[in-house]
């Protein structure tokens, strides 16, 4: 098995991020749902959605994004791991950064450990089909 250099550098930050403890709890990840009705605007492009919500500093972020457009409403769902703003603060964040949100739903909410999903640029994750789906890993060093 070969691994590239992108992958050793991730694999080893992360292990350096999570520290050296044998007991070591894998992190959780959180969950955002934001919904906006059509008649109130358009839904800013998901990267954007992502970057807002990026903590300051270094640190491995993962996310998964999954847009839905139904019966006159954008959805977004943001599966967000690593070095992202604290849950509480989320929804206040996105609404500063985007004021076309003020009149949107956003429900926050914890993942389990488990639900973390592999994050394969060359596979679509289950139950996607059909979705417009992005899949980033972004790996900052300091």
């Amino acid at each position: 098995m070969r691994i590239d250099r992108s992958s050793f550098v991730a694999v080893v930050l992360g292990a350096a991020l999570m520290g050296t403890g044998a007991a070591a709890e894998e992190p959780t990840g959180t969950k955002v749902v934001v919904r906006l009705p059509e008649s109130n605007g358009q839904m800013p492009e998901a990267e954007k959605l992502v970057k807002s919500l990026e903590a300051v500093g270094p640190g491995t972020r993962e996310a998964r994004v999954l847009r839905r457009n139904e019966q006159g409403k954008t959805e977004i769902i943001l599966e967000l791991w690593g070095h992202f703003a604290p849950a509480a603060e989320i929804p206040r964040t996105l609404r500063d950064a985007f004021p076309v949100l003020a009149g949107a739903t956003i429900d926050v909410s914890a993942l389990a450990a488990a639900d973390r999903p592999k994050l394969d640029p060359n596979e679509a994750p289950e139950g996607s089909k059909g979705k417009r789906v992005i899949v980033k890993k972004i790996v900052k060093r300091e």
